[in-house]
């Protein structure tokens, strides 16, 4: 029997592949097209030295894609996104990767962003 949390990840990689956006990422390997849902992530950061005490918030676009449509390519700093004409490029919040998986299975990926163009 599947588990609840296994079932709800395959749902997900359903409604990204069925609803979800084209996006094109490039990188030294080529390109692939894979469907992502689109979302951000924002994270409180304390500012260092003089400025101790404020803090700021750091938003980043976020591309939810089903890791089987990465082809096992790893994704890094160095890669482009494009979506509706505008450009990203990995990012990592608060020096986590720039990539991490969005469930317990590993069936979908989320790509941390931020537009450059």
């Amino acid at each position: 029997m599947t588990s609840p949390l296994r079932r709800a990840e395959e749902q997900l990689v359903t409604e990204i592949r069925q609803r979800g956006e084209a996006i094109t990422i490039t990188g030294s390997f080529g390109t692939l097209t894979p469907n992502a849902l689109i979302g951000e992530t924002r994270t409180q950061q304390q500012s260092p030295g003089r400025q101790a005490g404020i803090d700021t918030i750091a938003r980043t676009q976020d591309f939810l894609v089903v890791t089987e449509d990465l082809d096992g390519r790893d994704v890094t700093r160095g890669l482009t996104i494009t979506f509706a004409g505008l450009i990203f490029r990995p990012v990592a919040p608060n020096g986590e990767p720039v990539s991490r998986m969005a469930g317990r299975f590993g069936l979908v990926t989320r790509i941390h962003t931020v537009q450059v163009k």
